[in-house]
């Protein structure tokens, strides 16, 4: 279960990097700078607390989704080297909802447009329809409700998971 959701949330992390790059790159013919051009990715998550079956060996890692975006990171980073990008991981997780929101709002008064969610549906739904959201990219990462695909569909949501 682990190796599969650290799977998505590279899958998620290369899909906002690739959106970044198609969009940064400009017209063709455009003089592109020489130093690299930073990308920040921010992390938004709701910390979550599971139950551990009595069956099991170990504890699932605290931190599961996170450390995913953490190792897509640390490979995306090579491949910034050849693109002349580098890309920096903002990890905003809050304990409730309201956190959150307010934790989306801190990140785009800072400029941040690229988001990798752990979100339950309402709330990531709650989240994309603020007004600070438009122009900004969500890769919902853990979420396979199908009503985000159908009456909840939003043009700035990229979903990993299958319904």
């Amino acid at each position: 279960m682990l190796a599969l959701h650290r799977r998505w949330l590279f899958l998620a992390a290369g899909a906002a990097l690739f959106l970044e790059l198609s969009f940064a790159k400009g017209a063709p013919g455009e003089a592109q700078e020489a130093s690299p051009q930073a990308v920040e990715i921010v992390y938004l998550g709701l910390a979550e607390t599971r139950a551990v079956p009595s069956t099991a060996l170990e504890p699932p890692p605290r931190d599961e989704g996170l450390a995913g975006a953490r190792l897509a990171l640390s490979d995306n980073v090579t491949t910034g080297r050849f693109t002349g990008q580098s890309f920096v991981l903002k990890e905003a997780i809050g304990q409730n909802e309201a956190a959150v929101v307010a934790l989306f709002q801190q990140a785009t008064q800072t400029g941040a447009r690229n988001f990798v969610t752990a979100l339950p549906a309402a709330l990531l739904l709650k989240i994309v329809d603020l007004p600070e959201a438009k122009g900004a990219t969500f890769i919902d990462a853990t979420s396979s409700d199908d009503s985000l695909r159908a009456e909840g569909c939003r043009r700035n949501v990229l979903h990993v998971l299958p319904s």
